[in-house]
């Protein structure tokens, strides 16, 4: 009977037409109880027949999008492809396909990383990890690739390292990237072992890359002489795996990606340019110059033009190549090396010097190679010579202030801003956070002159138009944290210090000096608020650097430094008379010496009959911008202790509430400092400040042959 009013319902239902009195009257005996006890099975299967076609339609409907994002992000048509690819994720997330929702959103995020959309690609990154099954390694490995690449950019390296270590048993190129990011965060020691784990690679590139972050780990973090002797081998070993792979029988393009990564490496140190011009020459010749590789072709050319011996001509060509396509970076960097040849009058170098300067202070942040960094500061500072040569004093001493406030710039994404006002801290963060995406954004804007031209032109603009509203969401954000502490709204945009506001907030009895190397020559800037005198030496950087390592290695490292060994040793006596003889003449009626360089100089250990810090209370800055800062910051009487490598960017607290602090200048146990700071705070309490304190201490000990107090030196103001 069931079949029977099956039938007979579905014909009632307009399914099936009926004619059969028979059957009509096999229903009606049922009564309504039975009508019903029939009915409800055949409408559920209706039900699920209707919604099993609404589910396919579906399932069309969210492959068709995919393959429409697909079409239109390989026709650059980005915003086209972003509504496809998310209505995509979307359905088939509705649908329960996680096979094609993790497809969708891989897709999604590659289109939003190019449209400049940086936080939103990490939410889809991060759907498509919950989707991906556990034993999807490969596609594991991708989705913690991009996250670590995107979260790096934005300057959230602790999440970067997090998300790094959640792989287990960590690829060689994988160990490189933490050893970077380990860099960043300044554990120094965990970035040393994971570039130990790197060159063990079987890939020559990922080798090399590692061979320069060890030689560059010692270079810039020696605990001895040997260290740099290390850091040598390194770079030997660089350069022979560079001549192994141009000798092999791989692929051109396999020998063209180890020649320029070889050529890059070395090209971060002084000594290895010659070596990093030829590879990279040995590279262009590998490269064909065809429409695609336009761009590519140029910068190799200009690269391999600008290590060693560079050939105005050559550079001039590429500045006008970088002008056509709006490659800001690359504009710089020429600027800075034109400017720095002889080939020009003092104008035209003033003009292609500032024109440099002017480019780098557009951006944030740009995480340039060292090497990079490097001529754009030496082509700065030779804008300074230049300026000064002319007399041209506050323009010279501006352009000085100006270089430290690039450097300090970094400071936003190294800080933890843990300020006492958890509100202000809250504001502080958001901000932080706005500025590293708008400085990853500046460079990606940049860095799409390597594009094809459709392509460039379509995701510049999209990053402009991303650029611009978190940009206006920043400034407005920056006003009102400046209303409340305007010496952190400094730390977000630092404005130089002139000459002649310097010289209005500049104590009576204080003077400052501003040193640093240019071309051959060693200049001091001394300025008083009443004058400025410019004093200047002939100083190859070699020598300097020389001179500076013995007296840091021989003196400052040791614990009890010899009295008459210090006094007679030949490098303090150059460095004397390089940076601090002309100084002691102009000390009568000075109290207190500010010394400003990036070169870590120790002006308190130099001098002729007395060391200066017997003659002055003498104290070390980053930058004038401290003395400014000063003003809106109240000390708080806590003795603090610097370290010698944290005085490349003012520290965060001088920002705060610390005006002055002990610096450091060699490596100083716990137990040390223990037993020094009893001796600091007595001092301290009996004057006025650190500097004063410092001054006689050294002249205590030093009237006793004790030179222990040379590791220690005041800093702040």
């Amino acid at each position: 009977m069931g079949q029977k009013f099956l039938v007979v319902s579905k014909r009632l239902l307009g399914i099936q037409p009926t004619t059969n009195r028979r059957e009509m009257r096999e229903f009606r005996k049922c009564g309504y109880g039975g009508v019903w006890r029939f009915l409800v099975p055949i409408i559920i299967v209706l039900m699920l027949g209707a919604c099993s076609g609404e589910r396919d339609a579906k399932i069309k409907k969210a492959d068709r999008r995919f393959q429409e994002g697909l079409m239109f992000s390989e026709g650059f048509d980005y915003r086209n492809a972003l509504d496809a690819f998310q209505e995509a994720a979307k359905l088939d997330t509705m649908l329960s396909r996680n096979e094609e929702a993790l497809r969708d959103f891989l897709q999604l995020e590659d289109v939003q990383e190019r449209a400049g959309l940086l936080n939103d690609a990490l939410l889809s990154l991060a759907a498509a990890d919950s989707l991906t099954p556990p034993d999807s390694e490969t596609v594991k490995r991708k989705i913690v690739d991009r996250q670590v690449e995107i979260l790096t950019e934005l300057g959230e390296w602790k999440d970067a390292v997090a998300r790094q270590r959640s792989l287990k048993n960590l690829l060689p190129n994988e160990a490189l990237r933490l050893a970077r990011l380990y860099m960043k965060t300044g554990e120094t020691v965990s970035a040393y072992q994971f570039y130990r784990k790197a060159a063990a690679s079987e890939s020559a590139v990922v080798r090399i890359e590692a061979y320069a972050g060890l030689a560059m780990f010692l270079d810039e973090n020696p605990s001895g002489k040997q260290d740099y002797d290390s850091s040598r081998t390194y770079q030997k070993k660089i350069v022979e795996l560079c001549k192994a792979a141009e000798k092999s029988s791989l692929s051109d393009d396999e020998k063209f990606d180890i020649l320029t990564t070889g050529a890059r490496a070395l090209s971060a140190f002084e000594p290895e340019l010659k070596n990093a011009s030829f590879l990279m020459f040995k590279a262009l010749g590998l490269l064909g110059k065809d429409r695609q590789a336009e761009m590519l072709w140029w910068h190799v050319a200009f690269e391999a033009n600008s290590y060693a011996v560079r050939r105005v001509a050559n550079l001039e060509e590429s500045l006008n190549y970088f002008k056509q396509q709006d490659y800001r970076i690359g504009m710089a960097h020429a600027y800075a090396l034109l400017g720095m040849e002889g080939n020009y009058g003092a104008e035209q170098q003033i003009s292609y010097l500032k024109n440099g300067l002017e480019i780098c202070e557009e951006f944030f942040i740009y995480d340039l190679p060292r090497n990079t960094t490097r001529d754009l500061e030496a082509g700065f500072y030779k804008l300074v010579d230049v300026l000064l040569k002319q007399a041209r004093y506050q323009e010279a001493y501006e352009v000085s202030e100006r270089i430290k406030m690039l450097h300090q710039r970094n400071l936003i994404l190294k800080n933890g801003f843990a300020t006492k006002d958890a509100g202000l801290q809250a504001e502080i963060l958001s901000l932080r956070k706005l500025y590293a995406e708008i400085a990853a954004l500046q460079v990606r804007k940049d860095m799409a002159a390597f594009l094809p031209e459709k392509d460039k032109e379509i995701r510049r603009n999209m990053i402009s138009r991303r650029l611009a509203e978190s940009q206006g969401d920043f400034y407005t954000r920056l006003a009102a944290i400046k209303a409340k502490n305007p010496n952190y709204a400094e730390l977000f945009q630092p404005r130089p210090v002139t000459l002649p506001t310097l010289q209005s907030i500049l104590p009576e009895r204080t003077a400052v000096a501003d040193a640093f190397i240019s071309d051959e020559t060693a200049t001091v800037i001394f300025i008083t608020k009443d004058k400025v005198k410019v004093f200047q030496n002939s100083i190859s950087k070699e020598v300097f650097q020389n001179a500076l390592e013995i007296v840091q290695w021989d003196f400052l490292e040791a614990k009890n430094p010899d009295k008459q060994m210090l006094m007679e040793s030949k490098e303090r006596a150059l460095l004397t008379t390089i940076f601090a003889s002309a100084i002691e003449l102009e000390l009568e009626g000075i109290d207190r010496l500010i010394c400003v360089s990036r070169l870590k100089i120790p002006f308190h250990i130099l001098g002729s009959a007395k060391f200066l810090q017997e003659q002055v209370a003498l104290s070390y800055l980053t930058s004038a911008k401290q003395l400014e800062l000063a003003r809106n910051v109240t000390p708080d009487g806590t003795l603090e202790f610097t370290n010698l490598n944290n005085i490349g960017y003012i520290p965060e607290a001088c920002f705060a509430d610390r005006r002055e602090s002990v610096l450091l200048w060699r490596d100083f146990s716990a137990q040390e400092l223990a037993d020094q700071r009893p001796i600091l705070d007595l001092a301290l309490k009996s004057k006025s400040t650190l500097a004063e304190a410092l001054k006689q201490i050294a002249i205590g000990k030093t009237s006793e042959g004790d030179c222990s107090w040379i590791g220690l030196s005041a800093y702040g103001y």
